[in-house]
């Protein structure tokens, strides 16, 4: 859609984007800034989950003001809790375990992804 509105200029579809933007931080993200896979609990964290909010907020910012505190606090705990010490991203995490294992396309490219 942000790309349909800058494209375009078209500016009807901001208010529909402000709304899922509203919608996404309200119920898809822990206050420590853990990006969730489903809206209703934590587990799995999802590497994909972790990318795509960092591409989001990015292409976002403009949008409201928290915007880069929330893409700050992405960034801050996924560094942190799913990449290695040898600088490979994990592909999930669960309460009790994490899949480490560095695949290519599901965790490292996603990451890799320029925004």
């Amino acid at each position: 859609m942000k790309d349909y509105i800058d494209i375009t200029g078209d500016k009807k579809l901001e208010t529909s984007l402000r709304s899922g933007l509203e919608f996404y931080l309200a119920n898809l993200f822990t206050k420590e800034g853990v990006p969730r896979y489903y809206p209703d609990r934590i587990y799995p964290v999802d590497i994909h989950s972790c990318a795509q909010a960092i591409i989001t907020l990015k292409r976002l910012q403009a949008f409201r003001s928290d915007v880069k505190d929330w893409l700050d606090k992405v960034v801050e705990w996924t560094l942190e809790n799913m990449r290695s010490q040898s600088g490979y991203f994990y592909f999930q995490k669960y309460r009790f375990y994490t899949n480490k294992i560095p695949y290519m396309r599901w965790s490292q490219a996603w990451m890799f992804l320029k925004p």
